[in-house]
């Protein structure tokens, strides 16, 4: 299950995104980027979706990165072309969705912002020497501190 946050001010979008997600997914709504604000102090998401509304935008994009540096943003974009979605990419968007959006498109965007990245080639090597793995812990005081 996916705890996904859409931060949406109108209806038809939150009613599009809850049709086009699988139900499984634990969708959770704010209209403000403050509210989405609050709830990131109380939930960890794995993903967010923003809709670009006058009211929300690039600046509420760059405040949620801020905010949340490792959870994936898909940005719904009512202008699909290149510079408006390139902007919402340097402001912190992983994917950009053009609306009108069909059901499928969205849910491929946010399954492939779910994927784990592929780990660096540095952190791969230093782990497979004996090294500490990317949490800073060695294994046997993960292991540890799994048991406690």
């Amino acid at each position: 299950m996916n705890v996904l946050l859409a931060i949406a001010d109108d209806r038809a979008i939150r009613e599009s995104l809850r049709a086009a997600l699988p139900e499984t997914d634990l969708l959770l709504f704010e209209r403000t980027v403050e509210g989405a604000l609050r709830r990131l102090i109380s939930i960890e998401a794995d993903a967010m979706i923003l809709d670009d509304a006058p009211a929300l935008g690039v600046r509420a994009l760059e405040r949620l990165a801020e905010a949340a540096p490792n959870t994936p943003v898909v940005a719904l974009s009512s202008h699909g072309d290149s510079e408006s979605q390139a902007t919402l990419r340097l402001a912190g968007a992983r994917v950009c969705v053009a609306k009108p959006f069909s059901c499928q498109k969205l849910a491929a965007a946010v399954a492939d912002v779910m994927r784990p990245a592929a780990p660096s080639r540095k952190v791969s090597a230093q782990t497979a020497n004996g090294g500490p793995p990317s949490g800073g812990l060695a294994l046997p005081q993960h292991q540890t501190a799994l048991r406690w």
